[in-house]
């Protein structure tokens, strides 16, 4: 009989909402579902340097045998370390074992597919346990994973795509403070983990939702303060240890990158901030986006960056709030605190109505000298996903009070709402057609260098996929300031076509341009050339040694 529940329970509360979900995320996505094995779900931009991430940690790990953290096969020969990159390592280990049964198109779809549907076990597992629906659950996961946040960063951002485990982690959290064992102090490091091995931004997030649940239960005369008896000290020293063990590394590394070598490319705070209206009227990525084409064309934040939370789902979290005393649910002011925290701060350093930045101050900037590594983010929009997790989470309990009460009318009319207010637009599917003389390189001698003056943006790293040579310069999150300067006086040598250099200093063999190569032509070989268009593959050492 107990194995009987278990498996009925497990069923019901992993297979069934995980099925669920994946049906779903193949009907939103509807008809880019249909190009699964032959198009990537991506756009062809920065997308394609998502792309390039899966391959290359899949590369660094089991032909170099080498720290994907550490690099010179991009900014060649001088190299970038990652630790600041938004290299997403969990992805790419998880592709590790895809790529060997599946093509790279079908993997990186795979874990496309993954985040929605994982995503929205993940809030739907925390949902019920705060509000014991299993139907206001399984709605609560749906907002959450299939919000136009989520939809948006997939067409190209595979680090912000990738928010499934932060529902986990707050529930492990709190369930940690309520009762600290060592079992679920262990969870909680490695959730935390995990979440830094998506993005960096999710595990400052985590972090920080982390301190005001523990501030939150430490209000209650019988909550988290309790922590620090001795009797419960042991659990908390190994959450401590375990979570500066898995997370310290990395977060040291970015520090005293920053420290020594300061990091370039911070975001504008002011113009990547959620604008007051934005929760209300949907963006780009609503299947409808024409009719509120007005209102998003006129943010200064980039349309990826958008986030609507809906009137159905404002409504219901309203009603969940009117109600609150009449309704089960375990801790509900902690979301309201969550909500409204991370609402406020996603607002950024002051107000934004309709585009227009207003002169109103918000606490956003206070956060920052609070938490200094925000200010390297300059995105306080992306604080957004905590806010859709709490609105989710009392979706879920406001949903499942309509429900139980025999508003079953109301609740359909909110649901059918919802259901228009997050239809998407579909992902993007690319199919980018490599060139014969990119999978030539593939097959040519020696693993020096390749410079591209031909093929401009990630185009470079996206083809070096097929050719793996190393490259000059890459598409970075933050780019440390000693590679920026070695990338100037590079770019310099290059305008300048000082290819004895470039070969002899920096150890580039291979050449694609158009430019005239006639005077050096008797000392190149020239591999591939197009008459037409004037694109040559040049070979700087063809005998093995610069310029012969």
């Amino acid at each position: 009989m107990k194995r009987q529940n278990n498996s009925r329970q497990f069923f019901s509360f992993t297979v069934a909402p995980l099925t669920i979900y994946a049906v779903l995320f193949l009907l939103l996505n509807y008809p880019s579902s249909l190009s699964f094995r032959t198009h990537f779900f991506t756009d062809q931009y920065e997308g394609l340097t998502s792309i390039w991430k899966i391959w290359w940690v899949n590369k660094a790990v089991t032909q170099l045998h080498q720290s994907p953290w550490e690099t010179n096969y991009v900014h060649y020969p001088y190299g970038v370390s990652f630790a600041a990159h938004t290299l997403t390592p969990f992805n790419g280990f998880l592709g590790i074992p895809l790529i060997k049964y599946f093509t790279l198109t079908e993997t990186y779809n795979i874990i496309i597919a993954f985040s929605f549907i994982v995503g929205g076990l993940t809030a739907f597992l925390l949902a019920y346990y705060v509000s014991r629906s299993y139907m206001g659950s399984l709605i609560g996961g749906f907002i959450f994973t299939f919000s136009s946040y989520h939809f948006g960063h997939a067409w190209e951002h595979i680090n912000l795509l990738s928010i499934e485990w932060i529902p986990l982690f707050i529930l492990a959290w709190i369930i940690f403070i309520k009762e600290p064992r060592l079992t679920s102090a262990l969870s909680c490091a490695l959730i935390l983990f995990l979440n830094q091995m998506c993005d960096i931004y999710y595990f400052l997030f985590c972090v920080i939702a982390g301190i005001l649940i523990l501030v939150w239960q430490g209000s209650d005369r019988k909550g988290a303060f309790t922590l620090f008896w001795r009797s419960r000290a042991m659990p908390l020293l190994t959450f401590i240890l375990a979570a500066a063990a898995l997370t310290g590394p990395l977060v040291i590394s970015f520090i005293i990158l920053n420290k020594t070598d300061p990091l370039l490319g911070a975001h504008p705070s002011t113009d990547n901030s959620l604008d007051l209206l934005a929760p209300i009227i949907p963006g780009f990525h609503w299947r409808f986006a024409d009719i509120t084409r007005p209102f998003w064309r006129s943010l200064p934040v980039n349309v990826f960056e958008n986030a609507s939370l809906g009137l159905s789902v404002l409504f219901v979290v309203a009603y969940a709030l009117i109600e609150r005393r009449k309704i089960y649910s375990r801790d509900l002011n902690l979301w309201i605190l969550m909500l409204l925290f991370f609402g406020v701060m996603s607002m950024g350093p002051i107000l934004q109505v309709w585009g227009h930045k207003t002169s109103i101050p918000l606490p956003y900037v206070l956060l920052e000298k609070i938490l200094p590594p925000l200010q390297l983010s300059g995105a306080p929009i992306r604080m957004v996903i905590m806010a859709i997790l709490s609105a989710s989470v009392l979706c879920a309990v406001g949903f499942g009070a309509l429900l139980s009460r025999k508003s079953k009318a109301a609740a359909t009319i909110l649901l059918i709402l919802l259901l228009i207010e997050y239809l998407p637009r579909p992902l993007p599917t690319s199919d980018v057609a490599v060139p014969d003389y990119i999978l030539m390189l593939k097959s040519l001698p020696g693993n020096e260098g390749l410079i591209d003056t031909v093929h401009m943006n990630v185009l470079p790293e996206y083809y070096q996929i097929y050719h793996e040579k190393p490259i000059a310069f890459s598409l970075l999150a933050r780019t440390p300031t000693s590679v920026e300067k070695q990338d100037q006086q590079l770019k310099a040598v290059i305008e300048q076509k000082d290819y004895v250099r470039l070969c002899d200093e920096y150890s580039f063999r291979y050449l694609i341009t158009q430019d005239d190569v006639s005077g050096i032509k008797s000392r190149v070989k020239i591999i591939y050339e197009d008459l037409g268009t004037g694109l040559k593959l040049v070979d700087m050492k063809p005998n093995g040694e610069c310029f012969t």
